[in-house]
């Protein structure tokens, strides 16, 4: 089921377990409105090391490369892999890390660290486990 909602596009796409069929992800705002959020957030201060890492589950800061804050920023604004956006698009993730990179005053070391990963609620799988009522 997907929505077209004012001038961004909100996507709710149902995935199979293993093998199931390949799913599409739609991108939930629009250039405008990433840029408002992007405001908003330095004005809220909200764009401090803490609440960055916590993406990550907060691996330290010096573990987070380049390439994982392109990772998070492409699911969070675009709703996509970083690999699978547009030269644009990947551009402008490129300009928000530079922008996130003065506010923390960090320097982001090139490369992906495989080691450290960023929470995609909406993109990553999830194994239930089954659990008897009472265990």
């Amino acid at each position: 089921l997907l929505d077209a909602v004012g001038s961004g596009v909100y996507g709710v796409v149902l995935e199979t377990n293993k093998g199931g069929p390949e799913v599409y992800h739609a991108s939930p705002v629009d250039e405008v409105n990433i840029q408002l959020m992007m405001d908003e957030l330095k004005e809220l201060n909200a764009l401090n090391p803490d609440s960055f890492r916590g993406w990550f589950f907060h691996a330290p800061l010096a573990a987070i490369y380049r390439g994982n804050a392109a990772e998070l920023f492409s699911y969070a604004f675009y709703n996509d892999q970083y690999v699978h956006l547009e030269a644009c698009k990947q551009e402008r993730v490129h300009a928000f890390i530079e922008e996130l990179a003065v506010v923390l005053k960090h320097s982001f070391t090139d490369g992906y660290n495989l080691k450290v990963k960023c929470m995609r609620q909406t993109m990553d799988p999830v194994d239930p486990v089954w659990r008897p009522l009472m265990f």
